[in-house]
C-alpha cells in the first residue's frame, strides 16, 4: 500500500533526524529548525516544542523494535551511530554474498 509506506517513510526520516541530530550534538533546545520537516511540520513543532522529548523516545522505540524485528535480516536497522541511519548493512553472516 502506497500509503502506508509514505507512512513508514516518514517515520524513518522523523528516527533518523533525531539519531542525526544528536550525533552532530544538537538539542531539543535548538527546537525544529533544523529538522527537515514539512511547513506544517515545523508549524505544530513550534506549537508543541515539549512534545520532542517524548517523539525522541518514540523514535528510539521504533529503532529497537525495526531492530528486534530485522535482527536476523541482512538489512537490520542499524545505527552504528553513523549517519546513514537506514542503508544497507552487511551481516557477518552475509559476509560471502
Amino acid at each position: 500500500d502506497d500509503k502506508a509506506h509514505l507512512n513508514l517513510n516518514y517515520w524513518f526520516l522523523l528516527i533518523y533526524s533525531f539519531i542525526t541530530l544528536k550525533l552532530l550534538g544538537y538539542t531539543e533546545k535548538t527546537g525544529c529548525a533544523h529538522l527537515p520537516l514539512s511547513s506544517r511540520q515545523k508549524e505544530l513543532c513550534k506549537k508543541k516544542p515539549d512534545l520532542l522529548p517524548s517523539i525522541k523516545d518514540a523514535a528510539r522505540l521504533g529503532v529497537a523494535a525495526c531492530h528486534a524485528q530485522f535482527r536476523h535480516e541482512r538489512w537490520n536497522c542499524s545505527t552504528d551511530g553513523h549517519p546513514s541511519l537506514f542503508g544497507m548493512r552487511r551481516h557477518p553472516r552475509s559476509e560471502k554474498i
